[in-house]
């Protein structure tokens, strides 16, 4: 809860307006006139053409304020701005429509800034009026209108606007003058603002109490964009993203999850969804099939923006490795097998023979034939061994009960997938999905026993289908990507994936583990979920409320829905980068609860406590690349939990040794 300001010693209250009650989601007020530009001469136009508007507009301002400016009046009113904007725009446009133009999108892209609404309803039930103060060109029942809009004004109120009463905080004389008009005493009064030295060094100049607002500034992962923004192509694109991401922090109340969500996650998945239904809409595709569990966010996000896709159906499908991989079998070949078997090493046959729903006792009838005993079901298994296993799978006294076992499982994800209307003849599908093998999209395909089925994906591995293979596709991002490559191999790599899988696209429910048929319909069975307890459920709440207003905000700038694919990568993989390399503790505490897995006995907890003998291990497996010790799936954020930044500098230390030594 936030402290109360309110002491008995203080008669009157004030508060600056912008960037302290109201933020802009496009980030810089100039990026209000980029707008404008965009608005007025298309999103395809010229750079020219975007660039003139907002330089015409910029020395509007200052033109105004050396024709109008004066001792008395010592700031300009928007109308006055405007008269001295380039003929040339006011000619083609009108100014009246400028005017209008720019209000309506600052109306469209101002929110409240939560903590400091906390504050003022505080003061409000107490009985003490506010008074509100800004050097703004805008006008004041504009921004009254707009405070009444967020829940800040109440009755008794005051509102003083430096272009109509004609003094500024900046020249302290605002400050003098609502002293004299509401006959307040400097040293009985308190303000709040953003700026250093209008709302803090000026004022304190005159006595008045002032308290500096701290906490609104850009993250660590937005300030990360606005650097790579100078460098982009696409400017905008960053500057809009970090503005969005820290209105929904600070609009929001505060928590570490909300952070994280809106910094690491939406960045990463909400750009990848509007990318998604803008090529699904361009293709013709008129539904979308979203697989459980990853995707069930990525459908969340498309029902958010899907009203702009009205030609467009989604639908949530129950499936998984589980329900697919075995059921979508063809042929029974080891290559087949291998593909189904993938990430086999470091498991036990047992536990893989799970995974696709087969009992490991099938194997007995081709045991002897390799001279080995049932000791194998639970050894884990190696490159050699999964060789072996693979052998056993497609062996003649093992593959025909296999293939019946897979025929009836077909038969069943059929009748679903037919009950779900993927089989209608107008229907024109694709399903979107987390990643990574694209063996799910091979596996619907054989089930449907058509070629046609289109993916999208989050992302893909290296080692993946291709599209003769499994059919066509499209993802977020690949691991061949260039300039991308070190960065998305590293996070691929680093263990990351599950908690991606698990914890970014957490859901509420366990995953897909078989269909049965009851009073003629098909209905999924689940398996039992990973983590369900309370903080879970508060986790998902959270994820998903955030990821819903994220993507409200992102949906709200058209330009970045049709910009989507370079907004993944320059944003979202740059966040994920940061955040598995350089974690902070307090999102490390996030994640200290949460285990992930496969439910095949094989859950790890994502944050360790390191021990000193588990720290010897881990710099031993660093520095001479060996397996990583067991319990640390993200050797970061352990390090980070255990030892703080200094953990994490000293992580990095060794890792440069061992590249000097590699070298």
């Amino acid at each position: 809860m936030t402290k109360s300001i309110f002491k008995p010693s203080f008669k009157r209250y004030s508060f600056d307006v912008f960037d302290t009650c109201l933020l802009r989601s496009c980030g810089k007020p100039s990026v209000v006139f980029y707008l404008m530009a965009l608005e007025l001469y298309g999103e395809d136009a010229a750079d020219t053409l975007i660039y003139d508007f907002v330089n015409a507009r910029l020395r509007a301002e200052k033109q105004a304020v050396s024709t109008f400016g004066s001792s008395t009046k010592q700031d300009v009113s928007i109308q006055e701005i405007y008269s001295q904007i380039n003929s040339g725009i006011s000619d083609l446009f009108g100014t009246e429509k400028l005017i209008q133009l720019e209000l309506q999108i600052e109306e469209k892209v101002l929110r409240p800034i939560d903590s400091t609404k906390t504050e003022i309803e505080q003061l409000h039930r107490l009985g003490v009026a506010v008074i509100y103060i800004s050097d703004m060109y805008l006008p004041s029942a504009f921004i009254k209108n707009l405070l009444i809009k967020h829940g800040f004004w109440k009755e008794g109120d005051k509102l003083y606007v430096s272009n109509e009463v004609g003094y500024t905080k900046a020249s302290g004389q605002l400050f003098d003058f609502i002293s004299e008009q509401e006959k307040i005493n400097f040293k009985a009064w308190h303000h709040c603002g953003d700026d250093k030295n209008n709302d803090h060094q000026v004022p304190k100049s005159k006595g008045i109490r002032t308290k500096l607002l701290s906490n609104i500034e850009y993250s660590r992962y937005e300030l990360e964009w606005l650097k790579s923004a100078t460098l982009s192509d696409n400017p905008l694109q960053g500057v809009l993203m970090a503005g969005i991401a820290r209105t929904i922090r600070l609009s929001s109340k505060k928590s570490a999850i909300t952070d994280l969500v809106a910094d690491v996650v939406a960045p990463l998945f909400v750009p990848f969804i509007a990318g998604v239904l803008e090529d699904a809409n361009k293709r013709g595709i008129n539904h979308l099939y979203f697989l459980a569990r990853d995707a069930c966010i990525f459908m969340q996000i498309a029902k958010t923006l899907g009203p702009s896709y009205p030609d467009i159906k989604f639908s949530y499908l129950y499936a998984s490795r589980r329900t697919l991989y075995l059921a979508g079998l063809e042929h029974g070949t080891k290559e087949e097998f291998g593909w189904i078997m993938g990430g086999a090493t470091g498991r036990s046959p047992r536990q893989m023979m799970r995974r696709i729903n087969l009992n490991v006792n099938m194997l007995e009838a081709s045991l002897e034939a390799f001279a080995i005993d049932q000791t194998f079901y639970d050894q884990k298994l190696t490159p050699e061994t999964v060789d072996l296993f693979l052998d056993l799978l497609t062996h003649q006294n093992v593959l025909p009960a296999i293939l019946i076992e897979a025929k009836k499982q077909k038969e069943l994800a059929l009748q679903y997938f037919e009950q779900e209307g993927m089989l209608e003849k107008d229907a024109n599908l694709a399903i979107v999905d987390l990643g990574w093998t694209r063996t799910c999209q091979k596996s619907i395909s054989a089930i449907l026993g058509s070629t046609d089925v289109f993916g999208y994906y989050f992302g893909v591995f290296t080692e993946r289908l291709l599209p003769n293979q499994a059919g066509d596709y499209l993802a977020g991002f690949y691991p061949e990507e260039t300039i991308w490559s070190e960065r998305i191999n590293r996070s691929l790599s680093s263990g990351f994936v599950p908690v991606a899988e698990q914890v970014f696209a957490m859901t509420d429910h366990g995953s897909t583990i078989g269909y049965k048929k009851a009073n003629d319909k098909i209905i999924p069975e689940f398996d039992q979920r990973e983590n369900s307890d309370a903080y879970t459920e508060k986790y998902i709440k959270q994820l998903y409320d955030t990821i819903v207003l994220f993507s409200k905000e992102y949906g709200s700038f058209h330009w970045l829905m049709t910009n989507a694919k370079s907004t993944i990568t320059s944003c979202g993989l740059n966040s994920l980068y940061l955040l598995i390399e350089k974690p902070e503790r307090r999102e490390t505490l996030i994640f200290k609860k949460f285990e992930v897995g496969n439910n095949l006995k094989d859950n790890e907890k994502i944050i360790t406590r390191i021990s000193p003998l588990l720290f010897v291990q881990m710099i031993k497996s660093k520095l001479t690349s060996t397996h990583r010790p067991p319990g640390l799936i993200w050797r970061q954020g352990s390090i980070s939990y255990t030892f703080g930044q200094p953990g994490i500098r000293l992580f990095q230390s060794f890792r440069k040794i061992k590249t000097r030594l590699l070298a």
